[in-house]
């Protein structure tokens, strides 16, 4: 897992605009992440790796440019390095306390991650925001399942067995 291929490409090689330039700084900052041996040696974290970046061969410099923060891969790398050491509800927590409003591919994965590690806990844990909204704690929970299933289509599933 790696993007070799694509500092195969033109905008990589001669960069030609600021964007360009940009693009494949970001590239080496993903590229330093893959290629550390201690972030990708478990099976959960090459299943967070997966989902955290898009791997495929029609990959474009906006993908390094627009999707790809510094924040973001600051955030991946952090998730990879406590993953096996904490507990994934609180480290969820923290990622949703930084990273904003939008979900990210990331935030997805984990929530995905936590609840199949360990149900219970997560739907405890993701049910009481909606009980806010007048629901009663069985309802919320039902939501959260069924928000959790809903981003569960976003990712890779090559992972979750």
């Amino acid at each position: 897992m790696n993007y070799d291929y694509v500092k195969k490409q033109s905008w990589y090689k001669n960069p030609s605009m600021a964007g360009h330039k940009w693009a494949a700084n970001t590239l080496d900052k993903v590229n330093e992440i893959l290629k550390d041996p201690k972030l990708h040696r478990t099976k959960l974290q090459k299943y967070i790796i997966t989902n955290a970046f898009k791997f495929t061969k029609d990959i474009d410099w906006h993908y390094f440019l627009n999707q790809l923060t510094d924040k973001y891969i600051a955030h991946v790398k952090h998730m990879l390095k406590k993953l096996n050491k904490s507990n994934i509800i609180s480290e969820i927590d923290w990622l949703e306390q930084r990273q904003g409003m939008l979900r990210t591919p990331l935030e997805k994965a984990m929530r995905v991650l936590a609840y199949k590690l360990n149900k219970k806990a997560y739907l405890d844990y993701a049910a009481p925001p909606y009980q806010f909204y007048g629901m009663s704690l069985s309802d919320a929970k039902k939501r959260a399942e069924s928000l959790v299933k809903l981003m569960e289509k976003d990712l890779n599933k090559k992972w979750m067995k």
